[in-house]
């Protein structure tokens, strides 16, 4: 980052002062001003460096596996496998794959039901009606006083044994009648056949069943709810994402394979389009409904197999973790971003947004957790702590949720604050200049610390052990020379470690040119 120019005084003594700080760069490339690691530090005070405030404890969670969501400016909380769990919202329903499970957010109780339905019955197959007028063989008959079944499910027949084995089908209902204890499902005509001289035929164990594809990720565009699993994209009926088989018209449902390695490994609704993900392609949907959609692929980088909750759009810009890192995705061909986490690979990577800053937890090889965050206005990385997401959402606030609480970066009434945040920065290596051996005398740090607050200053000479300098309590901004026993090295590093909130304005050091050696 830019220093100001180093005046050189009497002694041959230089000072060089630091008044704007970069973002985490955990890399050998680290300069001046960059810092190498951190904990818990924010870019919100851009280009004053800053601890994090702290979060607020919204509601504990008494089990693990919680997924989030929220919706008509609401939140809703349940359980399913966080390793697995994608969520779409059509109208007042939330679907929730792989589970194949729903809650309908129109009734009191919110109970968690299945979409699939399956159904065994004696039947009697035959001749009804349709739109009021007579019909051939386009009923299926059984005794009942209600049905699960609605008008337009895609209905999954079984059961018909040898001679009548051609109504084992799919068919879609077109009425439902129920009256005097019989419950009568309406399809279009000539749907079943019967040898030839029958008009009707009665079987035992006959099974309805409304089914619904399997799939790994889901997202809800344009009234319709898109999945995918493998090498397969599906789409639900407009407006009813229990509707998988029923291709009937411009509402219908949609299904298409495509062909490429690999299986998916996320979609998303973006930029107006649903777009899925594998590894290493991108396919998005063109169209308006079932006739003309077009899937078209692209060779890109797609979303890393298992951060497939990575997304998170903040400055209009849909962010991503992918094989190399992360990367921001414009509709064209994403841009890595992440190259300051150095060759730290990540996994699992849980991201959200609060429209500005993108917020991602990812786990490193050795399974350890860590929190990121990407400010869009600023283009720096910061590192918080070491937070497993589970999830991470936007709704009247920035949630955060982990296995056992919910957090948000804002409180409101009831909301329990979180205690006072540890941090640290690292800075990356100060030169001084030229090569060679110099001395370094003095620094001066110019700081705010809150009260009940502290800052400890070390000082690192050639890669040696960190040793305390100075620790400065509670104060106002103003600065504080700190005195430094001579000694000459080839560069050194400054850590400075915070409890509560404090800020840092400048730091500066005076040094001095000695001998090559």
């Amino acid at each position: 980052m830019p220093l100001l120019a180093p005046p050189v005084y009497s002694g041959n003594i230089r000072k060089s002062t630091m008044v704007r700080f970069g973002g985490y760069n955990h890399s050998k490339s680290a300069s001046e001003g960059e810092i190498y690691d951190m904990k818990n530090m924010s870019a919100g005070e851009y280009p004053i460096l800053s601890a994090r405030g702290g979060r607020f404890r919204v509601k504990r969670m008494p089990v693990s596996g919680l997924c989030t969501v929220a919706c008509g400016g609401k939140r809703f909380f349940f359980y399913t496998d966080p390793e697995k769990a994608s969520v779409g919202i059509i109208g007042q329903k939330i679907i929730i794959m792989p589970d194949k499970k729903y809650i309908d957010l129109s009734e009191e109780s919110l109970a968690l039901r299945d979409i699939e339905i399956e159904l065994t019955q004696n039947i009697t197959v035959g001749d009804g009606t349709y739109a009021g007028v007579n019909a051939k063989l386009n009923m299926i008959s059984y005794d009942g006083e209600e049905t699960p079944f609605r008008v337009g499910d895609g209905v999954t027949i079984s059961g018909f044994g040898e001679g009548y084995m051609q109504n084992n089908k799919t068919a879609v209902i077109e009425e439902v009648n129920i009256s005097g204890g019989k419950v009568q499902l309406i399809f279009l005509e000539n749907t079943f056949s019967l040898p030839e001289g029958k008009t009707s035929y009665s079987a035992e164990n006959i099974t309805l069943a409304r089914k619904m594809p399997d799939m790994d990720y889901i997202c809800a565009h344009d009234n319709r709810l898109w999945g995918c699993r493998k090498n397969t994209i599906y789409c639900s009926k407009l407006g009813d994402p229990f509707v998988w088989n029923n291709f009937q018209g411009e509402s219908g449902c949609f299904a298409q394979d495509v062909i490429s390695g690999g299986d998916f490994t996320g979609c998303i609704s973006y930029l107006g389009y649903v777009i899925f993900f594998k590894e290493d392609m991108i396919y998005k949907v063109y169209g308006s409904k079932p006739s003309n959609y077009q899937v078209i692929s692209s060779a890109s980088l797609g979303v890393k197999k298992g951060s497939h909750r990575s997304f998170g759009v903040a400055g209009e810009v849909l962010f991503y973790h992918s094989r190399v890192g992360i990367v921001a995705y414009s509709g064209g061909i994403p841009q890595n971003i992440s190259s300051v986490f150095g060759g730290e690979e990540y996994k699992n990577a849980v991201g959200g947004s609060d429209g500005v800053k993108y917020y991602v937890s990812m786990q490193n090889s050795l399974g350890e957790y860590s929190l990121f965050v990407y400010d869009t206005e600023k283009r720096l990385w910061m590192k918080e702590d070491d937070f497993a997401a589970a999830s991470i959402d936007f709704d009247d606030r920035l949630y955060l949720a982990d296995s056992d609480f919910i957090w948000s970066t804002t409180g409101n009434e009831g909301d329990v604050p979180e205690e006072s945040v540890d941090s640290f920065v690292e800075f990356g290596d100060f030169y001084m200049g030229a090569p060679g051996k110099k001395g370094i005398s003095k620094l001066q740090v110019r700081a705010e610390i809150e009260e009940g607050s502290s800052l400890s200053v070390y000082i690192s000479f050639d890669g040696g052990d960190f040793e305390e300098v100075k620790t400065l309590k509670s104060q106002k901004k103003r600065s504080c020379v700190l005195p430094i026993v001579p000694r000459r090295c080839d560069h050194f590093r400054i850590k400075l470690c915070g409890h509560g909130m404090w800020r840092l304005y400048s730091l500066s050091k005076e040094y001095y040119s000695g001998s090559d050696i």
